[in-house]
């Protein structure tokens, strides 16, 4: 029996993991759901010690069929992305730091 291919996507992320999502099942927060993630399986870990970056995706990709989480379809079609490292996080509002706020009380 065959599954239904997924619309899926491989995240490398900043922290060296990586994570499954599911395009076509959204959360109730209207995130993909996350099938699969690196930090939450020990196996793959010590599989792969080591920071996961472009050049293991081939790698991951295969370990991912041969534990049937994805399907050779699935992994011949998958999206790759890679959140960028060390990305400056936007301030929000209230952020912002006062240059004088060092300054008070010192007089």
């Amino acid at each position: 029996m065959s599954r239904v291919a997924r619309t899926v996507e491989l995240i490398l992320l900043a922290d060296g993991g990586a994570e499954l999502v599911n395009f076509d099942v959204q959360t109730a927060d209207g995130d993909p759901e996350q099938l699969w993630a690196s930090d939450s399986d020990e196996e793959f870990q010590e599989e792969f010690p080591d920071l996961l970056d472009e050049n293991d995706i081939e790698h991951v990709l295969d370990y991912l069929v041969a534990h049937d989480i994805l399907t050779d379809d699935e992994a011949d079609t998958a999206e790759i992305s890679a959140e960028p490292m060390g990305e400056p996080v936007a301030a929000g509002p209230g952020d912002e730091e006062d240059e004088d706020d060092e300054d008070d009380g010192a007089e």
